[in-house]
């Protein structure tokens, strides 16, 4: 199949807009290989995200062999930190402007100095990441196997790279949690309640949910878990037990420096998971408050002005006028093709066939599917087929199997009263295998088709320790 397929919630037109522009406009320039073929498509409350797989194949051969030496990993992981921090910068800056006091040029200068200043991150930052999902574990896993076929067996071997592949990493809702326990032990004291709130304010938010969460609102949230002794000695052992485990792995198995390079590489690539999802949200987050702005002015809704992408809205905010009939067919489906050549959209009908002609039919008649077990444990329960967090928020409930395409920083609550998550992308540093590890939930990542093979309320069995999952 020529995509490498994500499926999502709805995440309308405007907010996905800045991403493929950029790529578009410099993603080969800036990544030194092609990354301009994406499809986007909405129907339902689904969405649906694709790479071309042979570019983002070769994407990440080509950052695997930039980053082999020491020299070039260095100036690779500088790249990326320059590239997030200018994005995170620009977008605080849009939070802090008083848009309302700005004329019509003005209010259209910031949307498009703002884009010049994220977009290069996404056009780097986006293919990047994913590139390194589909190659890195496979590279670490050959080199451990070839290290270890004559000191192990077979199956000795598929437990060491399971527990050599799982990264030395706290995710930013362990360092949440951590940081909250210590403001609840302080006695919740204003100054150190306003640090946590700028530090994490953004943690909710995700590419379905933008949404304004105040001060007060944060501290209600937080105050809600603070008092939760099991839940934070889980955070601080489970990491400790994670780096124990990698080096009694690494000092017993003999393992090479070579290998302990590129598990220090993981590692990096598992932080860079969050800190993109830190950069996307905050980034959409700041594009949709420039698109109130003009629903505002417009007298509009802003539901309505997601439907248009960035340079649509600008035009109806110069003509005051609302293509409400192609808003109304995008909304029931939507398609967009991007190429080196061109930005194609197509909206209603023709999005319907051009989308089943581009990814083929959705069914598949399976019992039992397998994927990456990034955590230990079997569960039985119903399954709940989320094709986001708000569907997930809605139908999920305590000992339910959470299954969708993948997770982020808005499934978080979901998963903490899930008890098992299985996903159709990821590996080993996806946020899905994270968070389960953190939570101590068996998780299956991976299995690329789970959310069309198995139905709402169907019971079904998860083996994390062997990476199965089946209907029962």
């Amino acid at each position: 199949m020529k995509w490498l397929v994500y499926t999502r919630g709805l995440i309308q037109l405007y907010r996905i807009d800045m991403a493929y522009q950029a790529i578009h406009l410099w993603g080969s320039k800036l990544n030194g290989a092609r990354t301009e073929d994406i499809l986007h498509a909405t129907e339902g409350g689904h969405m649906w995200w694709c790479w071309n797989r042979k570019d983002i194949e070769a994407l990440g051969k080509k950052i695997l062999r930039s980053i082999s030496t020491q020299k070039g990993k260095t100036e690779h992981f500088k790249s990326l930190e320059r590239y997030l921090s200018e994005s995170i910068r620009a977008s605080a800056t849009i939070q802090r402007t008083q848009l309302e006091k700005l004329s019509d040029a003005q209010l259209e200068s910031l949307f498009d100095w703002h884009f010049q200043k994220v977009g290069p991150a996404h056009a780097v930052l986006d293919p990047d990441v994913d590139s390194m999902d589909v190659v890195l574990e496979r590279h670490l896993t050959r080199m451990i196997r070839r290290e270890l076929r004559s000191k192990l067996t077979a199956n000795e071997i598929v437990g060491a790279v399971k527990h050599l592949l799982v990264p030395v990493y706290r995710s930013y809702i362990s360092e949440e949690t951590l940081a909250v326990a210590r403001v609840e032990k302080s006695g919740w004291q204003k100054d150190n309640i306003d640090r946590l709130y700028r530090r994490f304010w953004w943690t909710t938010l995700g590419w379905e949910r933008i949404h304004d969460m105040s001060r007060v609102q944060y501290e209600k949230r937080v105050r809600g878990f603070a008092n939760d002794p099991d839940k934070l000695n889980y955070v601080k052992k489970h990491f400790s037990n994670v780096r124990r485990r990698r080096h009694v792995f690494l000092r017993e198995l003999g393992i090479s420096k070579r290998i302990r390079y590129w598990l220090e590489i993981l590692d990096w690539y598992t932080a860079m998971h969050d800190k993109r999802k830190e950069m996307q949200v905050k980034n959409v987050y700041a594009y949709r408050a420039l698109l109130k702005e003009v629903a505002r002015r417009l007298g509009a809704s802003v539901h309505d002005l997601e439907w248009l992408t960035v340079d649509e809205v600008l035009q109806t905010l110069r003509s005051r006028k609302i293509p409400a009939a192609e808003i109304k067919r995008r909304s029931k489906a939507l398609l967009v093709i991007v190429t080196k050549q061109k930005i194609a959209i197509y909206s209603g009908i023709s999005a319907i066939r051009r989308r089943k002609r581009e990814l083929g039919a959705d069914d598949h008649a399976r019992q039992v599917l397998k994927g990456m077990g990034v955590s230990v444990g079997v569960v039985r329960g119903r399954a709940k087929v989320c094709s986001g967090s708000l569907e997930a928020e809605r139908k999920v409930k305590k000992g339910d199997i959470l299954v969708c395409g993948m997770t982020m920083p808005d499934y978080v609550p979901v998963m903490k009263r899930a008890a098992a998550v299985v996903t159709d992308e990821g590996g080993a540093t996806c946020h899905a295998a994270i968070i389960s590890r953190e939570l101590g939930l068996p998780c299956v990542v991976g299995t690329k088709i789970a959310t069309r093979v198995f139905k709402d309320g169907e019971r079904i069995e998860v083996d994390a320790g062997k990476g199965v999952v089946r209907k029962i």
